[in-house]
């Protein structure tokens, strides 16, 4: 057989660091040798940074935001984005505040109204609570399905502020850690 597409479900969930180093080689291999493309579904923001093209970040079956995998690590417009993305450790970077979303994702099969992520949501208005965010355009080749994107663009380094009940302390985005990655 000669597939053209590869579908990659948890590919390195619950292996030993050699195992997983293991199957992205064979993965990497398998692309430059069969020109091969593939899909990966992972919660792994480190094998996606390392095998991605482009991403799609996924909430309650929906498409938060989407774009090339190191402008959207290295810069969310999504906080549940951000909020996954700062839950990535990385050593020698410090300062970070760490986001901790409250409760629980609700129910797929009743989903709150307008945007599905609000009553998580750390920037939610009375809008996010009424209207579905669209799936829009918020930078080259990047979309994104918030009302506040811009805002959290904007304030990249500073969002979110410390709260001592709700975060702990991490690392911050090194957009020169997501390296190009090598898949699609």
């Amino acid at each position: 057989m000669q597939p053209r597409l590869l579908v990659l479900d948890e590919p390195t969930s619950a292996l030993d660091v050699r195992a997983q180093a293991a199957i992205l080689a064979l993965v990497g291999r398998l692309r430059a040798q069969r020109n091969l493309a593939y899909l990966l579904i992972t919660h792994n923001l480190g094998i996606v940074s390392e095998l991605c093209e482009q991403t799609a970040v996924l909430y309650l079956g929906r498409v938060a935001e989407s774009g090339p995998t190191g402008a959207l690590l290295g810069r969310p417009a999504h906080p549940y984005t951000r909020a996954l993305r700062s839950a990535v450790p990385e050593i020698g970077a410090g300062g970070r505040t760490r986001v901790i979303l409250p409760g629980e994702p609700p129910d797929a099969t009743c989903p709150p109204p307008g945007c599905v992520f609000h009553p998580r949501c750390p920037l939610a208005v009375d809008r996010c609570r009424t209207e579905v965010p669209l799936l829009r355009p918020v930078g080259l080749g990047r979309l994104a399905a918030c009302h506040r994107a811009e805002e959290v663009l904007a304030t990249a380094s500073t969002w979110p502020a410390p709260e001592p009940a709700s975060t702990a302390e991490g690392s911050p985005p090194d957009p020169a850690a997501a390296a190009p990655p090598t898949g699609v």
